[in-house]
């Protein structure tokens, strides 16, 4: 199960990390409505994101190999002094490998909003950008998903989080099973 979860973890990184960068590049500032400072300091949100989805994958991946018979057993202890933080380490260790349901929903769930986010930056080219402008030769697009949500891609965004804070808090992961922040 080890696998599964491994390959899981992966294609929701690559998906995350995908559909947290902005399709086009920023629009002409003629085009650019002025922002509020508010709007300003969002733009920072996916690069926190990205960061956040890396640091979990890489240090839940890490985790998840240590624990197997194909770490070495020197680097399994390395791995485990530096990123398991529990009072029983090995049982940490074999907990973290397991796959849940709540991991299995909540995979889903992010890969589900990080193939809608896609769609989204396919249905609008080059309109779609994170700052809010208004670009020459706009037009609104209804056919899809946005024949159904007014902005899809704010459901998916909510999907991919939704489904990484299951995944990162669900009781067998890196950070529940393996560090003091919640101890049993």
């Amino acid at each position: 199960m080890a696998i599964v979860k491994l390959l899981l973890l992966l294609a929701m990184l690559s998906g995350q990390h995908y559909a947290t960068t902005a399709p086009n590049a920023r629009p002409p500032s003629g085009e650019l409505r002025q922002q509020a400072r508010w709007e300003v300091a969002i733009l920072w949100v996916p690069v926190l994101l990205k960061f956040l989805f890396w640091l979990w994958t890489l240090s839940e991946s890490a985790v998840m190999f240590a624990a197997t018979d194909y770490c070495p057993a020197g680097l399994s202890q390395s791995i485990a002094h530096y990123l398991v933080r529990s009072d029983d380490p090995q049982r940490a260790l074999r907990h973290i490998s397991l796959l849940t349901p709540a991991f299995l929903v909540g995979s889903v769930l992010s890969i589900v909003g990080c193939c809608l986010r896609i769609h989204c930056y396919r249905a609008l080219g080059r309109m779609f950008t994170y700052e809010l402008s208004i670009r020459k030769d706009h037009k609104l697009i209804t056919s899809g998903a946005y024949a159904i949500v007014r902005h899809p891609s704010y459901t998916g965004a909510v999907a991919i989080l939704a489904g990484f804070l299951l995944c990162g808090l669900s009781r067998h992961s890196w950070l529940v099973a393996c560090s003091p922040l919640f101890p049993d």
